[in-house]
């Protein structure tokens, strides 16, 4: 075996280390391949179960684009019925969470502003106040989801209080019926 001189060994040690940078940098770098599914990080994850028909608020079609519908269907367990609870601040008698749906990462959304007859869909998580629910902190069961300004006195109500899969979800003036009441939970 051959003796390396000083010279060898450095030059040796600043190519391998060159190497080595290259590669880490590489795998730090972005992917420009759009991930499979988004991440959901730092939130936990639940169902949003309505009281009324006992099915779960679901993307329909398991739809990733904006504007796609949010409506009620039978529980099944599917990524499109799974929402990353994130809290926020606002008034505090009321907790303050936004929807991020696991299988799209769009926050659920009041289409076009808060008004009576609203419908639900979801959009790019913009922090909007359409995109900010406010809910009873007691418990996360059998409370309603107000929509913001909490002025507008407006909940996540199941239209016409059906219990059909596929029923629309929309705002109505809070009336205290069971089909404006949801559970918030692990499990459907």
């Amino acid at each position: 075996m051959m003796a390396m001189s000083a010279r060898s060994r450095v030059r040796t040690a600043l190519v391998t280390g060159s190497a080595a940078l290259g590669l880490l940098a590489a795998l730090a770098a972005p992917s420009s391949a759009a991930p499979s599914s988004p991440q959901v990080q730092g939130a936990s994850v639940r169902y949003v179960v309505n009281n009324h028909s006992g099915k779960c608020l679901t993307v329909q079609g398991a739809s990733k684009a904006n504007n796609a519908t949010v409506n009620q269907y039978r529980c099944v367990g599917a990524r499109n019925q799974q929402w990353a609870v994130e809290r926020g601040g606002g008034d505090p008698s009321l907790g303050t969470l936004v929807l991020r749906n696991v299988n799209s990462g769009k926050c659920l959304t009041v289409h076009g502003g808060a008004a009576k007859g609203a419908r639900l869909d979801q959009y790019d998580c913009i922090a909007g106040t359409n995109q900010s629910f406010s809910y009873l902190p007691v418990a996360l069961r059998n409370t309603p989801l107000y929509a913001h300004p909490l002025t507008a006195k407006l909940a996540v109500d199941v239209q016409g209080a059906s219990t059909a899969d596929n029923a629309p979800v929309i705002l109505w003036r809070d009336n205290h019926n069971s089909n404006q009441r949801w559970d918030i939970t692990r499990h459907p």
